[in-house]
């Protein structure tokens, strides 16, 4: 689902479709509410990033944007590309703060550097935050459910106080899509955890 169709389905559930009561900008700010709310409740979205290639003498390199844990790496295979079949042990990297800002450094006692070899990075990474011109952006996975009810409460609570005869029936559809929400907060899937063996990005 992208951040459009999400939308949608808010200013449905809001008898609002044609976004006349609610925009766009509001309901985005709504959406990233949100994300926050589970941002702050520890959820963590999957990131992948294929972005570090290794130098022949170098062995500091710069975490890619977004991450704020670092999981895991693997190295490409040099007989097909796009394949990461080569796990980096542990005891070979470790993440540090330098001048530049965070890197991912490689220990030259353990790892042989193999120039031109892409890197792919695994870790995790805090919620989305999204913008009107970010139509086609899919959400974070896992992530729909929560961001939609989550979404409706708040959009609902600010139709509440409009002052009219539909006051108490949006009262009614923001509690019920916030106890829904809170239901899926809750459960934190798996895949949404701190990983154990994650390794913090400094300064993220």
């Amino acid at each position: 689902m992208n951040v459009t169709e999400l939308l949608g389905q808010i200013a449905e559930n809001i008898h609002d479709p044609a976004m006349e009561r609610v925009d766009a900008d509001r309901l985005i700010s709504f959406l990233n509410s949100a994300s926050r709310d589970a941002a702050n409740e520890g959820w963590y979205v999957h990131l992948e990033e294929d972005t570090v290639t290794l130098d022949n003498a170098e062995y500091d390199y710069a975490v890619p944007d977004g991450f704020v844990y670092v999981n895991e790496l693997w190295l490409e295979d040099p007989a097909q590309s796009g394949l990461f079949d080569r796990f980096v042990m542990l005891h070979m990297w470790d993440i540090y703060s330098a001048a530049s800002g965070p890197v991912i450094r490689f220990n030259p006692s353990y790892f042989s550097l193999e120039a031109g070899t892409a890197v792919r990075v695994i870790g995790q990474g805090r919620p989305s935050i999204y913008s009107v011109v970010d139509g086609d952006v899919d959400l974070d996975l896992n992530m729909e459910s929560f961001l939609r009810e989550r979404s409706i409460s708040y959009a609902a609570r600010f139709l509440a106080g409009a002052g009219n005869d539909m006051d108490k029936m949006y009262d009614r559809l923001s509690d019920k899509a916030y106890a829904i929400s809170e239901n899926l907060l809750r459960s934190h899937p798996q895949t949404m955890r701190l990983k154990p063996n994650a390794r913090v990005v400094p300064g993220r």
